[in-house]
């Protein structure tokens, strides 16, 4: 995903790259290492911290989210949406990620199944 204005906002967002991950390991293989959520606890809580600082308005934390979540949010909607659609479906789930992120809290559901949760198939 090139750079583009964050939502609301005139600033530029740029997808950051994420230190401390194997380059090796594709981040659709990252997210299938533990059966339970895909994660392990470390990165959950990593997640979690992200989220919350992208309800505060926080655009690098969101261009982490990005980073982590656009190959597994492009895989979840080809799965579902005609070819055609899978973009703007992955444009507006970010959107709504974005938009929504004020409302996150820890302790429900975990910060991945939060952001899954958002993923748009309209």
């Amino acid at each position: 995903m090139s750079a583009e204005l964050a939502p609301d906002t005139d600033e530029q967002v740029q997808p950051l790259a994420l230190t401390g991950r194997d380059p090796g390991v594709p981040i659709v293989g990252a997210l299938t290492a533990v059966p339970e959520t895909g994660l392990s606890p470390c990165r959950i809580g990593l997640i979690s911290d992200l989220l919350l600082r992208c309800g505060e308005g926080d655009a690098a934390a969101f261009g982490a989210v990005m980073d982590i979540f656009y190959s597994v949010v492009v895989a979840a909607t080809e799965l579902q949406l005609p070819p055609g659609e899978v973009e703007a479906a992955v444009d507006l789930t970010f959107v709504i990620i974005w938009r929504e992120s004020p409302s996150y809290r820890p302790g429900g559901v975990t910060a991945v199944e939060w952001v899954m949760g958002h993923v748009s198939l309209n």
